[in-house]
């Protein structure tokens, strides 16, 4: 309801009515899609402490954004009725419901883009109401409620076309809505990095699990590179932006995973404009705990404030902390995510994948020779590349602790070992990495080498999935996976 643009001078408020999905609702939706474009429904826009309800937002390529405002009357209400600006006996200049919605999208927009331009328009929505019941209200109605910026409930996807035509102005060159709506929806976005200057929009899967509501038990399933723990740090920022009062622990397997999903989430608050209380998050990784914690999780105060419990990687973590977990879960919302099938009523499964899984390249050799097969392969990667970007894996510590000697020795490097109990806090990731099966979780490089891994190896799959742009399986086995073709050997 215009709340801030007009009242009702009779004795009785209209009232609204929920609208279930209707004919009007689909005219509507099938301009839009028509148009290239994207519509909100009750849209949520965050910025700095505020929140700012939408009931309609429109993004339409060639002209912008359309704010809209749905009102729900029907004619019996408004019958003898008539509507005077609401601030006409207050000591200031009156300013409607749209022009504060319009100003708080404007500054979400330059405090994200710095620099934007992007036009934005205003229509009213009267679900209820067609043109001729419209003409037959009061004039006062069409005094503050201009028809040419209103849609009736008897529109046609053709005259909601004609009318918008005439509100905007049409661009020849159209905006862009990973732009636009990756500012103004930001916290949902994935953040620019050199392969995506502009970043990347999640799926409507991905968005769909933000949107939805669980309680219980849920299990988000998905292979690698399906997005997993960028939903499951998403999640909690949307939550804790809908919700302050919420408290949310993050279990990780290795500290350096709940060290880069705070660091991203650090990232999409000074990206996005927005703000919460860090403090109603907390990370916890049972390795890096002393026994008696690692034991009882349900002593510690971060669980014990908690109201959301996130498990990333879940199929990583000891199957007596899950158990224990659920046990203690009470009116808790436990999530887990995993990149295990599972097949039941609580789990939300990801088929769509944000990042392309690499084909690997197979050299064969034999098990004296793999340090300095490996040492021709970094050498060769290092010509074309900075080692930043390279990730090395080995089955054991023990190969990783000779790995690094040869490697810094023979390349005068200071190689970053990564284990469970890995830290961004002395060291950054700026030099090549080596890290066993069960430390990478939360690791992906551009170029990655697989030293002599065995297939059997439960995370050996993770492994694979690593490299955004190159990798290279270096094995002295004569068969590792049957889909990959005896082509890619080398001898």
């Amino acid at each position: 309801m215009l709340s801030s643009f007009f009242t009702r001078l009779t004795s009785s408020q209209p009232q609204q009515h929920h609208q279930p999905e209707t004919a009007a609702n689909l005219v509507l939706e099938t301009f839009v899609r028509n148009e290239g474009g994207e519509i909100y429904s009750d849209f949520h826009l965050f910025h700095n402490n505020n929140i700012t309800p939408i009931h309609l937002l429109i993004f339409l390529p060639n002209f912008g954004i359309f704010l809209g405002e749905r009102i729900s009357w029907h004619p019996s209400e408004l019958k003898n009725a008539t509507v005077q600006r609401a601030s006409r006996q207050i000591k200031r200049p009156s300013a409607t419901r749209f022009e504060a919605i319009e100003s708080r999208v404007r500054r979400k927009l330059e405090d994200v883009l710095s620099f934007d331009t992007t036009p934005i328009y205003r229509f009213i929505w009267l679900q209820n109401i067609t043109e001729k019941e419209f003409d037959t209200l009061d004039p006062s109605f069409h005094q503050f409620l201009p028809k040419s910026h209103l849609l009736f409930s008897d529109e046609t996807p053709e005259s909601v076309q004609t009318k918008v035509y005439a509100i905007g102005d049409y661009q020849s060159e159209p905006y862009s809505f990973l732009k636009i709506i990756g500012a103004l929806n930001s916290h949902t976005l994935i953040l620019p990095s050199p392969l995506n200057p502009s970043g990347a929009l999640l799926t409507p899967q991905q968005n769909l699990f933000l949107a939805s509501r669980f309680q219980g038990v849920t299990t988000l399933s998905g292979g690698e590179g399906s997005g997993k723990s960028t939903l499951l740090i998403r999640k909690a920022l949307s939550l804790l932006l809908a919700n302050p009062q919420e408290r949310i622990m993050i279990i990780t397997p290795t500290r350096l995973g709940g060290e880069l999903l705070r660091n991203e989430l650090i990232s999409l608050l000074e990206y996005g404009a927005v703000r919460i209380d860090i403090g109603a998050l907390s990370f916890y990784t049972p390795y890096c705990s002393n026994a008696d914690n690692n034991n009882r999780i349900e002593d510690l105060k971060g669980f014990q404030d908690a109201s959301i419990i996130l498990c990333d990687d879940s199929h990583l973590l000891e199957a007596h902390l899950l158990q224990k977990l659920q046990h203690h879960q009470t009116k808790r919302w436990l999530l887990m995510s995993t990149i295990l099938p599972v097949l039941n009523e609580t789990a939300f499964t990801l088929s769509d994948h944000f990042r392309h899984l690499i084909t690997p390249k197979l050299i064969y050799s034999k098990e004296s020779r793999l340090l300095l097969t490996l040492l021709i392969h970094v050498r060769r990667q290092l010509l074309s590349s900075i080692p930043s970007e390279l990730l090395i894996i080995v089955p054991s510590q023990e190969v990783l602790n000779t790995v690094k000697e040869a490697i810094d020795t023979y390349f005068h490097l200071n190689c970053r070992p990564i284990t469970l109990s890995s830290s961004l806090q002395y060291q950054d990731l700026d030099s090549i990495i080596i890290a066993t099966t069960d430390a990478i979780a939360p690791l992906c490089r551009e170029h990655v080498l697989l030293l002599g891994c065995d297939p059997m190896d439960p995370n050996y799959s993770i492994a694979l999935s690593r490299a955004s742009e190159s990798l290279t399986i270096i094995t002295d086995k004569n068969s590792i996976r049957k889909d990959i073709s005896d082509e890619n050997y080398e001898n």
